[in-house]
Order: C-alpha cells, then structure tokens, then sequence
C-alpha cells in the first residue's frame, strides 16, 4: 500500500509569525493605534456622531453661542473646538496597550450625558443668560437671542454626545491597524 504525503515547510511562516509578534509588542504598532483612534475621535467632532449621531443643539444652546464662532454656530460641541483638540494618547510604562482620552472633566458629561439639574446663582442674586426668545417682562434682545434673569434654571441635562468609539469598534480599528502590520510584513518578505 503506497502513502501519500504532503511536507510543508513552515520555517518561513514562523519567522514571520515571530516578526509579526515583535511588531506588535511594540511601541510603533501602540503609537499607530493611538493615532488611528484620535484620527476617529477627530472624525466623530467633524461628523457630530459616527457611530451615534449626535442629538442637535437646543435653540437656547444657539442663541446663546459667541457671535463669530469659526466652527458653526449649530454643530455641538464645536464652539472653540478645545474638547476636541484636548484628546492625547499615552502608552502605559509596560507597553502593553495604549489610552486614548482626554482629562477634560467635561468629555464625561457629553460621553454619558447628565440627569437633569438646577443652576443656582453663586455670586449674584439673579442669573442672566440667553434665550431664543423672550420669557417674559424681564427680557431684553441679546446678541444671538434674549437676555432673560432668574433665580434659578431646571437644566433638562445635557444628552450623550458619545466621543470616544465604542469597545467594539476600538478593538476594529486595532485589528486594522494590525492588518496593515500584516501586510507591510507581506510586502517585506516578497522582496
């Protein structure tokens, strides 16, 4: 009875494999993520939401905006565009993985959104703010809207504004990120 065989040499697989390996495990492939994920982030800003859009600003919210603001008077979360800009990544000391975030106490607020909530004055007697329209005897026309005076405001809160991608969307983009590794060390080995 014959046998048939097949013999594969895997050498070359296994050193690739081992490259491969060492490319991950280092801080080019982490900073590489890093930078995949805040080029998101800054996609997310410009989009208003990619994976859940954005819930639009209130007329409030707008009329109440700086007179000139360069990043759309409507467009949440772009007034100065500091939250934005305020996103870093950092490797941990191990390099074992990367944190993308920011340390802006605010990002919190529009990541998981708020409760409703009351403002209170803290150094005068009345607040005075901006409103679409008039709210009575008291207003006068502001800049963007009018201005109105109360003791105190029942905020709504404010609703999510997702800024970062979720995890499961975070691990896709490292898996991109690893694929284009895969392929750079492709092309290497065709050479």
């Amino acid at each position: 009875m014959a046998t048939v065989v097949v013999s594969v040499n895997v050498k070359p697989l296994q050193d690739t494999m081992a490259r491969l390996s060492r490319k991950v495990e280092s801080r080019a492939y982490l900073e590489t993520l890093g930078l995949r994920i805040l080029a998101w982030v800054d996609e997310n800003f410009r989009a208003g939401g990619l994976e859940h859009p954005w819930v639009p600003l209130s007329p409030n919210t707008i009329a109440s905006r700086r007179q000139g603001s360069g990043a759309g008077s409507a467009q949440p979360l772009r007034d100065t565009g500091r939250m934005a800009q305020s996103f870093v990544y950092e490797l941990d000391p191990g390099g074992r993985s990367v944190w993308v975030g920011t340390r802006d106490e605010k990002a919190q607020w529009h990541q998981e959104g708020t409760r409703p909530y009351i403002i209170r004055p803290v150094r005068a007697k009345m607040l005075r703010f901006i409103t679409a329209s008039p709210q009575g005897p008291k207003s006068k026309r502001g800049g963007g809207g009018f201005f109105a005076f109360a003791k105190e405001v029942h905020h709504p809160g404010i609703p999510a504004r997702p800024l970062l991608p979720t995890p499961g969307l975070a691990r896709d983009l490292a898996v991109e990120v690893m694929e284009g590794f895969v392929q750079e060390l492709r092309d290497e080995s065709k050479r």
